[in-house]
């Protein structure tokens, strides 16, 4: 009691007090008093009836909580109007105190439940002896219907002192008005407490005529008592997920919602953690449903035990869960546990004697930093999982930044697919140059959009739009029938040089691409050894398998596979070695700053000796001066490219410019190219998939 609010502490010593030293008067009082043969069996009957009752609740579930209605209600109430005051209120006190024991509350809640129902009953008791001239302590038969009103009468002061005692107690605990801590469960408690206390004058009456007409009475206390069973199952059916038995989207909404309420009181911040399994599908498509469906048991008991009992784990649906984190201190709170949750994730799984090793992605938002209600903690959260999700087996915390949806970016979007079809994207070319010679021999080709009213528009500012929709397929065959038609316009000059185009997330999860990409060269007349494809490091390792089944496809075309800004991500050389890429970008942020600092020139010096035992080739990003160029060379790196040697051309500006300086010359120059063969054009799938833009 010493950490409750002082009212409250009050109110329940003075309940307490006052209630079980009433119940000790009036046993006190009721010494000697006689009771003959047939009330003694009456009441035994409803004292028997009263404390099953008590026992054996009506649960009944709201929303996301589950409350009890108990059944002995009618029966107290009948002892209230026939029995002796004693035994009803001892009756009724014995079984709230063992139905609190059961369940193993505070024995100041114990107290003052006890205390509670003995100053109910007392307040029943008196009204019905006032109203029909009875003594307060003896019982007397119930006459109909002379005394209907006043057991009604007294089975409303029965049910308004017991909510009111209860109602005050709770408020004065929360620190919240009375009004607002009752009015919530009125409606409530008269639609169940309160049809169960109309019936207690037909209880009363029914004892009185004939103890065989008790089997009757319980037959209806039976059917109410099952439907309300039945009906609690059912409402808890549709907040709870049937595979995990955690709680479904409605349920967590709920409490989110709930949980928004009491923070603006509160000012307590919590976090929504949306967590998405990596490589589920292919457990599924692998190994079946029912072993996927057994791994996501497992994983939700994981999450379960990686959180603390007042958090909520909740299943949205697939393999995508969400976790409602409240009391957080801070954000860095907020990001141990969703370190703790990867932790709890680690350890591989057993099932159906399969050993699987999954990992997760999390998003994490913030309340009230990132939203103040649910369908925004969501989406934010939604956010953040797509950001970590680029990486996979990490977490990211929620930043505006990340958000690309908003109304100017969708704007952009939709005029983007009319510019594609307009013909308003274009590429820049930016040379790459070996390091040794000085001979030219490729470009890399950079996208562009030309737009109306703003000019020209970066990439950086579409593509994250378009990333995750139906137009980026669109965009990247432009993208690649650009950078093909413009290699084979300088083929037929006579130089032999390579174009490279960049590809995202997306291709590496489509195995349509490699027929795109053979459908390309065909249309254009140009080898496959001409283009060269590049994939960040980072992108491997989202997803390791698919990018192995979809560059083996490509390099057996014969196209070059070149991983772009090598050193930004956690892939390693001889990774790198077995998926069969030919080429390395080492990234500008390691070149850049090589004659100015040690630890980067390190790792760039390193990269390229182990690239080059690999038998790789070393292209360097980001070459802005002599001396950098300088180091690369003596350090044996292959090609460079940067303003050092040449910033983006537009394509007129390329044949110009490469006739001022050293490529490889074709043979019959100056003629068109013959459309070749693919090398393994039967190995590459019919299928038509989603692809990606280069930027």
């Amino acid at each position: 009691m010493d950490s409750l609010p002082p009212q409250a502490s009050r109110f329940i010593a003075g309940t307490v007090l006052s209630g079980w030293l009433t119940a000790l008067a009036v046993v006190v009082l009721s010494i000697g008093t006689p009771v003959d043969g047939r009330t003694a069996a009456v009441c035994a009957v409803l004292v028997l009836l009263a404390a099953a009752g008590e026992l054996r609740p009506i649960v009944i579930t709201r929303g996301d909580s589950r409350d009890e209605i108990t059944v002995s209600t009618p029966f107290a109430l009948a002892l209230v109007m026939v029995g002796p005051l004693w035994l009803t209120m001892a009756v009724q006190v014995a079984a709230v105190t063992l139905q609190d024991a059961r369940d193993h509350k505070q024995g100041v809640k114990v107290l003052f439940n006890g205390a509670q129902y003995a100053l109910t009953v007392l307040a029943a008791r008196a009204t019905y002896a006032a109203l029909t001239g009875q003594p307060l302590l003896h019982g007397s038969p119930l006459e109909l219907p002379d005394h209907l009103p006043a057991a009604l009468a007294a089975a409303l002061v029965y049910l308004s002192v017991n909510q009111f005692l209860s109602g005050l107690v709770i408020a004065l605990v929360a620190r919240e008005p009375f009004v607002r801590s009752v009015s919530g469960d009125l409606h409530f408690h008269l639609t169940t407490s309160g049809v169960l206390a109309s019936f207690a004058p037909v209880v009363a009456a029914s004892v009185q005529l004939s103890l065989w007409l008790v089997p009757l009475l319980l037959l209806p206390i039976v059917a109410i008592h099952r439907s309300a069973q039945l009906a609690a199952d059912r409402e808890w059916d549709s907040l709870h997920d049937g595979l995990t038995g955690l709680p479904n989207r409605a349920l967590f909404r709920l409490r989110v919602q709930r949980e928004c309420e009491d923070t603006r009181r509160s000012g307590a911040p919590f976090a929504v953690i949306l967590l998405d399994l990596d490589h589920f599908k292919e457990i599924n498509d692998t190994l079946g449903h029912h072993v996927g469906d057994d791994l996501l048991r497992v994983v939700a008991e994981r999450l379960r035990a990686s959180v603390r009992p007042t958090d909520t784990v909740a299943r949205l649906g697939g393999d995508e869960f969400v976790v409602l984190v409240t009391d957080l201190r801070d954000e860095s709170h907020a990001r141990e546990l969703a370190d703790r949750l990867l932790a709890g994730l680690v350890e591989p799984f057993q099932v159906d004697g399969v050993r699987l090793e999954i990992g997760a992605s999390l998003g994490v938002a913030l309340h009230p930093a990132h939203g103040d209600h649910v369908d925004l903690l969501l989406q934010r959260a939604d956010i953040a999982l797509y950001a970590a999700k680029v990486e996979r087996g990490r977490y990211t915390v929620y930043e505006a930044a990340h958000d690309v949806h908003t109304p100017a970016r969708l704007t952009l979007a939709a005029e983007l697919r009319e510019g594609i079809e307009r013909g308003e994207l274009f590429l820049q070319h930016q040379p790459q140059v070996d390091v040794r010679t000085g001979t030219v021999l490729g470009f890399e080709s950079l996208v562009r959009w030309r737009h109306p009213e703003r000019g020209v528009v970066m990439p950086g500012e579409f593509l994250p739009i378009v990333e995750n929709t139906g137009l980026i397929t669109p965009l990247t065959l432009t993208v690649l029938d650009l950078a093909l038609s413009a290699v084979a316009q300088w083929r037929a000059e006579g130089h032999d040089v390579t174009v490279a185009v960049n590809l995202s997330v997306r291709h590496l999860t489509d195995l349509g691409l490699p027929a795109h990409v053979d459908q390309a060269l065909r249309r254009h007349g140009v080898p496959p050894s001409a283009l060269v494809l590049e994939v960040t490091e980072t992108l491997i390792m989202s997803d390791p398998v698919r990018a192995r089944d979809v560059l083996h496809l490509l390099r057996e075309l014969g196209v070059t596979l070149a991983v772009d800004d090598y050193g930004t991500g956690y892939s390693s050389l001889a990774y790198l070695r077995q998926l069969d890429v030919q080429e390395l970008k080492i990234d500008r942020s390691f070149v850049g700053h090589i004659t100015r600092d040690e630890g980067h020139a390190t790792i760039v010096r390193s990269t390229i000796e182990m690239g080059r035992n690999l038998g790789l080739r070393l292209v360097a990003e980001g070459v802005e001066d002599a001396e950098t160029l300088d180091m690369l060379r003596g350090w044996g790196c292959g090609v460079a490219q940067g303003y050092h040697l040449s910033r983006p051309l537009d394509l007129a500006a390329v044949l110009p410019w490469l006739a001022d300086r050293s490529t490889t010359r074709l043979a019959g120059s100056g003629t068109a190219l013959e459309a070749p063969e693919s090398p393994r054009a039967e190995l590459v799938p019919a299928v038509v998939g989603t692809g990606a833009a280069s930027c």
